[in-house]
């Protein structure tokens, strides 16, 4: 039986403490990265074509990030300030919830990946959040599980192939070895895909939860070493232009709703309280 850490080892479940332990963004920082993307945003507008669709979406969400300040947040999914707001709020709702080691200790992290959820770039505006998190909803009907879950839709930028790989982030309420093999079967591997389904167990709750449904892109490059292996590099890198732009373009057009599966939890303005098991099907 896993052994749970002692509270002398283990950091307080608060915002305070994840961004010591997980270096998670702070305020001044997400403004900076909003700044940031208004710049990226300007410099990629500036070549192209006024009469172009492309060029009226860019200027709308450099307009919307823009007039994002304190007060009058944007709310949108695009803005790193209001992701990290929504992501605080929701987090603080769900670690109340495992405050206690027992209620801890059932949680696991689970990755899943399919070969085709990777989009070429240029091509991500065919990707559907909802159809992904639609998809695993029906299929856990039909495993008749029936346990929370929370995680959100993520993406990854493999620079060497240009493609977009997007991949579910999970924190699982009572996983079980049934459903587990049963995943195993539904996302089998693939050439690019080695493992497909990852299952970790959680030790800190409140990185789990936020990395769940964290909101920035990874570039992280592919490549096959002598011996023939796969390897993804460890150190990530800010996802290159004109590709950020593809992805702010993207994420823009959903509700920050949409990014996120949510099962057995109800949401309402980003605040996360327990269903009854009748509803726990319901989008």
């Amino acid at each position: 039986m896993k052994q749970l850490p002692s509270e002398a080892t283990t950091p307080p479940c608060t915002l305070a403490s994840a961004v010591a332990r997980l270096g998670f963004e702070t305020i001044d920082s997400c403004e900076l990265e909003k700044e940031r993307r208004i710049r990226s945003l300007q410099k990629v507008l500036n070549q192209t074509p006024a009469h172009q669709k492309r060029y009226k979406r860019i200027a709308r969400l450099m307009a919307q990030l823009a007039g994002c300040r304190k007060g009058e947040r944007c709310g949108g999914s695009a803005c790193p300030v209001c992701r990290r707001n929504d992501r605080k709020k929701c987090i603080s709702s769900l670690v109340a919830e495992y405050d206690d080691p027992d209620a801890a200790s059932r949680l696991s992290f689970v990755t899943l990946l399919r070969q085709e959820w990777e989009f070429p770039a240029g091509k991500l505006h065919l990707c559907k959040p909802r159809t992904i998190t639609d998809r695993l909803r029906k299929q856990l009907q039909r495993m008749e599980f029936r346990r929370p879950i929370f995680g959100g839709v993520d993406l990854s930028f493999d620079p060497d192939r240009k493609v977009w790989m997007v991949h579910l982030h999970l924190v699982v309420d009572g996983l079980t070895k049934e459903v587990e093999g049963k995943l195993r079967q539904l996302y089998p591997a693939s050439e690019h895909i080695r493992k497909p389904v990852v299952v970790k167990s959680v030790d800190y709750t409140y990185g789990a939860f936020s990395y769940a449904i964290k909101s920035f892109p990874n570039c992280r490059p592919s490549y096959t070493d002598k011996q023939g292996r796969a390897n993804t590099p460890g150190k990530r890198r800010r996802v290159p232009e004109p590709h950020h732009t593809e992805f702010l373009l993207w994420v823009a057009r959903f509700p920050i709703g949409d990014l996120k599966m949510v099962r057995g939890w109800k949401l309402v303005d980003g605040t996360i309280s327990r269903r009854s098991l009748a509803e726990h099907d319901q989008p």
